[in-house]
C-alpha cells in the first residue's frame, strides 16, 4: 500500500502541482472566450488540441510499463503522471467543448473521455486500498496454496467424521459437496455464499442454507456435549469442529481474495476498451472538425 501511495506523493507530488498549474492556464484560457464559449474558438482550438494530446499520451502508459528497458523515466513517475493529468483532463475536456453537448460524434467523444476518467478514478481507488487487505487476508499465502489447504481441510474433516455416526458423516460430506466458491463474475462481484447442507440423514435432499458454514458448525456443536458419544467419539467432535472452524475461516479468505481479484478484472475491463474506444472516436472527432472547419 506504501508503494501505491507513492504514486501519488512521487516526487513530492510534482505531477499533481503541474497539472494544478496546467487547470488554473487553461481555466483563463476559457475564460477569455467570447460568450457563447464553443470548442471552434481559438480558445476551444487550444484546449482541444492539449487534451487530444494528453489523451494520447495517457495510453502510453501500457507501453513503457513494457518497455522493461527504457530510460524515459520510472513506470512510478509515469503512473503518477497519468493519474493526475488524467485527472485534470476532465476540466481541460469540458472547458473545450464550452458546456455544448448534443447528439453528435463529439459529444460521444466527450461521454467516452469520461468514463474513462473515472473508471480510472475507480481504479486508482483499487490499487490505493487493496493491495493490503489482499496481502493481509492472504496471510502470504498463494491462491493455489489457499485452495491445497481447502482441499486438506476436506480430506481431514471427511477422515475425522468416518469414525464418527453416520449421520455426521453425511452432514460433512454434504456440506462439502454443497459449499459454494468461485462462480461467474457477478457471483464474485457480490462475494454471495450460497452454501447448503443437508442436516438429515432420512431426506439427503433437504437442503437448508449453510451461509458461513454456520448450520453446519452449529450442528457439529450441538453433538459434542451429547452423552451418547463415546469419549474417544467426543474427541473427535472436538477436532471436527476445530477443522471446520479453520476451512470455515479460509472459505471465507478465498471468497474474499476472489472479490477483490474480480473486481480488479473489471475494472481493467472497462478501462482498457473504453480508452481505445475513445482514441478511435477521438480521431473521428479530429478528422469530422477539419474537414466541416
Amino acid at each position: 500500500m506504501a508503494l501505491n501511495k507513492n504514486i501519488l506523493l512521487f516526487n513530492n507530488s510534482m505531477y499533481g502541482k503541474i497539472a494544478l498549474g496546467l487547470g488554473i492556464v487553461c481555466s483563463g484560457i476559457y475564460m477569455t472566450s467570447e460568450n457563447p464559449a464553443n470548442g471552434g474558438t481559438w480558445q476551444g482550438y487550444t484546449l482541444g488540441t492539449l487534451g487530444a494530446l494528453i489523451i494520447v499520451w495517457l495510453t502510453l502508459l501500457g507501453i513503457r510499463k513494457r518497455s522493461y528497458r527504457s530510460s524515459l523515466g520510472t513506470v512510478q513517475g509515469w503512473t503518477s503522471a497519468h493519474v493526475y493529468l488524467g485527472l485534470v483532463l476532465l476540466l481541460i475536456g469540458t472547458l473545450h467543448c464550452g458546456y455544448q453537448f448534443g447528439w453528435n460524434i463529439h459529444t460521444l467523444a466527450y461521454v467516452l473521455m469520461v468514463i474513462v476518467i473515472v473508471s480510472g478514478m475507480y481504479g486508482l481507488w483499487l490499487y490505493l486500498m487493496l493491495p493490503s487487505a489482499m496481502e493481509s487476508n492472504r496471510k502470504n499465502l498463494s491462491r493455489e496454496n489457499m485452495l491445497r489447504q481447502f482441499d486438506s481441510f476436506n480430506q481431514e474433516a471427511v477422515i475425522i467424521a468416518a469414525d464418527l455416526p453416520i449421520e455426521i458423516q453425511n452432514a460433512v460430506g454434504s456440506a462439502i459437496k454443497h459449499t459454494t466458491l468461485g462462480g461467474g463474475t457477478l457471483a464474485q462481484i457480490r462475494a454471495k455464499d450460497s452454501s447448503r447442507v443437508s442436516l438429515d440423514a432420512t431426506a439427503p435432499l433437504n437442503l437448508v442454507d449453510n451461509r458461513d458454514q454456520k448450520a453446519l458448525l452449529s450442528y457439529i456443536a450441538h453433538e459434542l456435549p451429547k452423552p451418547k458419544h463415546s469419549v474417544e467419539q467426543h474427541e473427535k467432535l472436538q477436532a471436527l469442529l476445530d477443522v471446520l472452524s479453520q476451512r470455515k475461516t479460509l472459505l471465507n479468505s478465498l471468497r474474499l481474495d476472489m472479490h477483490w481479484q474480480t473486481l480488479l478484472h473489471v475494472w481493467l475491463v472497462v478501462h482498457i476498451p473504453f480508452s481505445i474506444a475513445l482514441l478511435g472516436v477521438l480521431t473521428a472527432h479530429i478528422i469530422s472538425v477539419f474537414f466541416y472547419w
